[in-house]
Order: C-alpha cells, then structure tokens, then sequence
C-alpha cells in the first residue's frame, strides 16, 4: 500500500493591513485506488487503497486547501 495523495491545508491570517499572513500548515495523507472517480483527487470519494504490485505503475495528486485561522 502507499499514500499517493497528500490533501494540504494552508493556514492563513488575515492582518491589519488587509494583507493574507500564512501562519501554518497541515499535511494528510491518503492512498487512492485507480478507478474512474480517481481525477476528483477527493480522498473521501475514490474507489479505495491502492495496494500494489511489482513493476505497476501509479500517481501521486495533492490537494490543496486554504482555511482561516483565528
């Protein structure tokens, strides 16, 4: 089996100055089968763990998310 997805999510903080500070980041990662939902690069709507075998080729995907913090 191997993570092949990583979802990101960008901390930011919005200033005084009306400017976006990144203040952090979080990292998740998730194995994705190949399957025909495989380019939402959603790993809650996917058609499950990629387990491989020898010599089989597969993609890496990443999402990324802004989000807010307080």
């Amino acid at each position: 089996m191997i993570y092949n997805h990583l979802d990101i999510t960008v901390l930011v903080h919005h200033t005084m100055e009306h400017h976006q500070r990144i203040v952090g980041f979080e990292v998740e990662p998730f194995s994705i089968g190949e399957g025909p939902k495989r380019g939402a690069n959603n790993p809650f709507d996917n058609d499950g763990v990629q387990y491989l075998e020898p010599d089989e080729q597969f993609r890496f995907s990443y999402r990324v998310i802004s989000r807010v913090s307080s």
